[in-house]
């Protein structure tokens, strides 16, 4: 009977997180990695794991970056929030070559895979995501073999900027803004309305100015309140939040008597904290969109404000932060 002990390693090693991919050590075991995996499967410290090995992945210096992939898979396996873990193979690749976005900035990359964004490391059935690129996604199925999911972006793209770019080909809009507000960890309010597909190719120089870009382009415009941003469709017969409050210049103005001309000039009810009768700031106030420069005053002054409307009636509330 033949001998199977030079066969057992080949089988483990196939699929191993625990060997690194450099050059003359294919069979050296990864003990840092050994080590995070007994954390996250012993003690339960998996999202404290998952923190420290995509930091890793993070590290230009590091070449072994399959090695930690795997090694995030391994923790991965048993976090199926969705369900999509136990998917077969046909629907798992259904859903991978329906990517509708690929997303790459500081040394992360997303994908956008049957409606939830996904990232090296994480599962879509059998597969596990290895690389996500402008124009493919390389996933490793759990018996070692890979596959190309090829994508069609909608633009071009230098190779310069393939570690700074957003491809959307089809990704829900409101998918997209909530994305960009989790990545500043502000909460966002989406009007469900809004489903328009989303195309097109950008060089990401900061998350903000994406959501400026993407924004204008489908006619969405946003307001901050504190960490929470919401969204409306621009509409520019009856939403004033786009149209300048013309220059505002001098010292000692009154907070409330400004609060009161913006509402005048804008057809809107002023509903305001009395605490604010007695404020006065000094202003210098180019053509600025009203909303921009309530924002401004909110982060100065400590107040929240909002926009209620019934039956046509608008009103603008200005309160204290309590």
């Amino acid at each position: 009977m033949p001998s199977l002990r030079f066969f057992l390693p080949l089988v483990f090693v196939a699929w191993s997180p625990l060997h690194s991919e450099e050059p003359g050590s294919l069979y050296q075991p990864n003990l840092d990695l050994e080590r995070l995996i007994y954390r996250a499967e012993v003690f339960g410290q998996k999202q404290a794991v998952l923190s420290t090995l995509r930091g890793m992945l993070q590290d230009e210096r590091r070449t072994a970056h399959r090695t930690i992939i795997r090694a995030i898979g391994v923790v991965n396996a048993g976090q199926d929030i969705d369900g999509d873990r136990k998917l077969e193979a046909n629907a798992a690749e259904t859903m991978l070559r329906g990517t509708t976005a690929t997303v790459a900035f500081r040394g992360v990359k997303y994908a956008l895979v049957g409606g939830r964004w996904r990232r090296l490391g994480d599962w879509v059935g059998p597969y596990l995501i290895a690389a996500i690129e402008p124009e493919h996604i390389l996933a490793e199925h759990d018996s070692g073999y890979e596959r190309r999911f090829n994508l069609v972006p909608k633009g071009r793209l230098e190779p310069a900027n393939f570690q700074r770019y957003a491809s959307f080909h089809g990704a829900d809009l409101g998918d997209v803004l909530a994305f960009i507000c989790d990545r500043e960890r502000l909460n966002s309010y989406i009007p469900s309305g809004i489903n328009t597909p989303v195309n097109g190719v950008y060089v990401i120089t900061d998350w903000w100015t994406l959501l400026d870009e993407v924004s204008q382009h489908n006619q969405i415009q946003w307001t901050r309140h504190l960490d929470n941003l919401v969204f409306q469709p621009k509409d520019q017969q009856h939403e004033p939040s786009s149209q300048p409050l013309i220059g505002i210049y001098g010292k000692n103005k009154n907070l409330g008597a400004l609060f009161q001309t913006i509402a005048e000039n804008f057809g809107m009810e002023l509903v305001l904290d009395e605490e604010f009768a007695d404020v006065e700031v000094d202003i210098h106030n180019e053509e600025q969109p009203w909303n921009e420069v309530l924002d401004c005053l909110a982060l100065m002054n400590g107040f929240q404000w909002w926009l209620t409307e019934n039956r046509g009636h608008r009103r603008l509330v200005i309160q204290k932060e309590r």
